[in-house]
């Protein structure tokens, strides 16, 4: 999808509305973050002030979103229709594809080899998480760029409502994500469902260096994570995705080393790093950058950059801790750059990609992964590459990944 630029006009009159009321702050952000880059933001947010106009349109479409989350009423998992059995309406559900509920005796549900279609109606939990995540980012972020406070309280405000409240946080764990209810809770590949929750890491940081982020507030949403973490560590659906093959562990790594670092135990975090070596990188990468287990998918054009930009967020946060991911080179010879080469040629559209897609090919797949290459490897190549892929794109991580050069 190609973005258009957002007149400048649009962002004026947004800012200049709210700070009728809300007074601007400085604001800085007090600690490095894991999956964006600190000093891109710094750099994107100085190319903002001198009036860039691609920043200056992705500042804009950050505010928008910001505003239109402010707008909204506070989201909850509880909402949903039933609580898992043997749970509350605070634990996390999601239904296994295929199951639907017994028309006469609701439980146990029965597989009638299609979709559901009130799945994500009557059990909206996977929709719920994604869309307050997105929200949280879009708040911290435009709170970051503009300085408006009514943007950083909101988030708080409304991380607290989502992961702190009694009767209406969401329960940290994933023990009922694919369930059949009444007969069986959940399956580790429901753990996944989570892929969204370490941004809420990186934001929660930017936040801390806003005035509404009190101590009792950092304590408690630390809290939220190290039970999460003890979860994903002990739990035999969080041992089970660690073992996986392709990007599941992937992702179980990236959510288990955020997590830590928002408990502050970067020891921890630093030694599930040092396992993704053996136990992601060392599997999925061959030494010609193809991903065997993705490319296997009848999606695996999609799925071979679904996974590299796990394999992408978990460098940065090594890139943060001091374990080198992005240059580390398994024994067949993969790596990150090799992985990132495979798939360039056919981002740009330089040859057909030849194994099974089955959705429509979108080169803007590679978008994220090239810029943040970009910046660890400092190859200005791949920034040009990403401007190819989707130009004058608006897209937040234009700012979270803003080029060296």
């Amino acid at each position: 999808m190609k973005f258009r630029y957002i007149y400048l006009g649009v962002l004026f009159s947004v800012i200049s509305l709210v700070t009728l009321s809300t007074p601007l702050a400085a604001q800085i952000i007090p600690r490095e973050l894991l999956l964006w880059d600190r000093d891109s933001l710094y750099r994107a947010r100085n190319a903002y002030r001198a009036n860039n106009p691609l920043v200056v349109s992705a500042v804009t479409r950050l505010v928008q979103e910001a505003e239109q989350a402010s707008s909204i009423p506070y989201r909850t998992i509880t909402e949903k229709s039933f609580a898992p059995v043997g749970g509350t309406y605070n634990d996390y559900l999601s239904i296994e594809h295929n199951y639907w509920p017994d028309p006469v005796t609701f439980y146990p549900f029965r597989n009638l080899g299609r979709v559901w279609p009130d799945r994500l109606i009557d059990v909206p939990d996977l929709l719920t998480l994604n869309r307050f995540v997105g929200e949280i980012r879009s708040l911290a972020l435009a709170w970051f760029f503009t300085g408006i406070r009514d943007y950083a309280q909101q988030a708080t405000r409304r991380m607290k409502h989502f992961l702190i409240t009694a009767n209406s946080k969401m329960n940290p764990h994933f023990r009922y994500a694919q369930s059949i209810p009444g007969l069986r809770d959940g399956e580790s590949y429901g753990v996944i469902e989570g892929e969204r929750i370490p941004y809420l890491v990186d934001a929660a940081t930017i936040l801390a260096g806003s005035p509404f982020w009190v101590a009792s507030v950092d304590r408690e949403i630390r809290k939220w994570f190290e039970t999460l973490y003890i979860w994903l560590r002990n739990s035999p659906n969080g041992r089970a995705e660690a073992n996986m093959p392709n990007n599941h562990s992937s992702h179980y790594f990236l959510q288990l080393v955020t997590s830590a670092a928002a408990i502050r135990r970067n020891d921890l975090a630093i030694r599930h790093l040092e396992e993704a070596k053996l136990a992601v990188l060392e599997r999925q990468i061959e030494s010609d950058g193809t991903q065997p287990a993705e490319l296997a998918r009848p999606i695996s054009w999609t799925y071979s950059n679904y996974n590299l930009d796990f394999l992408v967020l978990l460098a940065n946060c090594g890139r943060t801790l001091g374990v080198n991911l992005w240059e580390y080179t398994n024994s067949k010879g993969g790596n990150l750059r090799t992985a990132l080469d495979f798939l360039i040629p056919y981002a740009q559209e330089l040859e057909p990609w030849p194994y099974r897609e089955d959705r429509i090919f979108r080169s803007y797949r590679m978008f994220m992964s090239l810029k943040a290459a970009a910046i660890a490897f400092d190859e200005p190549t791949y920034n040009e590459i990403s401007e190819e892929v989707l130009p004058t794109s608006t897209d937040y991580r234009l700012l979270t990944f803003y080029p060296l050069r």
